[in-house]
């Protein structure tokens, strides 16, 4: 999850890192790079750690909580003391009811909440299209794949229309529910100039 404390005191390494990467580019481009792509970059890193974070703790309240409901429901009828007598067993009992009732409300409503937020799936498209966009910028840094033996117009326009497209694709992905288009917009491959 989130080994650095990056997401609270907005930290990146690879913004870091690409900034002094990109030091040889010209005027326009460093902006490029620093206002739009970096920021982007640095936005996105800390909401898929946000929404990470989130969906993991509701699925360990999810999981813990469905352990712990019928090992508190099998010991409902027996106390911890060996000689109770009737009222401490009432009073056992109904300890036990109220505990079980409130796990069971709080993993109802953790998997509620994920599958309302849809938290496991924007926790994952927004991975994906982190890693998509931090290996579109280091193809551009080091000039291979779709970058190599383009001039350094070609290969900054490419990287401004790649760039766009993937955040096109990641707003169309988590603002719309629409599975056809999602469908679409998965077999869609990125097509450069």
């Amino acid at each position: 999850m989130c080994s650095r404390v990056s997401w609270c005191f907005g930290r990146s390494y690879f913004v870091d890192n690409f900034r002094a990467m990109s030091s040889n580019l010209d005027e326009l481009q460093r902006n490029f790079v620093n206002i739009r792509y970096l920021r982007m970059i640095k936005n996105l890193e800390e909401s898929t750690k946000r929404s990470g974070f989130f969906y993991y703790t509701f699925s360990m309240v999810v999981t813990v909580g469905s352990v712990l409901v019928p090992s508190f429901i099998s010991i409902q009828d027996r106390t911890f003391k060996y000689n109770a007598d009737e009222s401490e067993l009432t009073e056992h009992s109904n300890n036990i009811y109220w505990s079980v009732w409130g796990i069971s409300l709080s993993v109802t409503l953790s998997n509620a909440f994920i599958k309302l937020l849809r938290l496991d799936q924007t926790y994952i498209s927004r991975n994906l299209r982190l890693n998509q966009l931090r290996s579109e910028g280091m193809m551009f840094i080091t000039e291979t794949d779709d970058y190599a033996g383009l001039s350094a117009e070609q290969r900054f326009n490419r990287f401004t229309v790649a760039v766009e497209k993937l955040k096109t694709l990641q707003m169309q992905q988590e603002f719309t529910q629409n599975t056809e288009f999602e469908r679409r917009s998965e077999d869609n491959t990125i097509t450069m100039l």
